[in-house]
């Protein structure tokens, strides 16, 4: 018998990212399609996660663009909404 999803479990979804800009300082500019917007700050992520480490270069960080509901930065590098959206303050 396959398992079926419980009607009671929560479901966590994201609003796809609309905008972004890039403020300086690490940080990012971000706004969802529900109208949630905030400022995410890239530091943390640019410090312990290997893939991120790159974007420690101002320039390539304020190359971020909205792609596919989420920031991008070129073809190989995203972070996922849900990740932005949690972490915009």
């Amino acid at each position: 018998m396959l398992a079926s999803l419980d009607e009671r479990a929560p479901v966590f979804r994201y609003a796809p990212v609309v905008a972004v800009e890039y403020l300086g300082n690490r940080k990012l500019k971000v706004a969802f399609s529900d109208g949630h917007k905030g400022t995410f700050d890239m530091a943390p992520m640019i410090e312990s996660s290997r893939p991120y480490a790159r974007l420690a270069s101002e320039r390539l960080l304020a190359k971020a663009e909205v792609r596919f509901g989420t920031v991008c930065w070129g073809d190989d590098l995203d972070i996922a909404p849900e990740v932005l959206y949690e972490g915009t303050a």
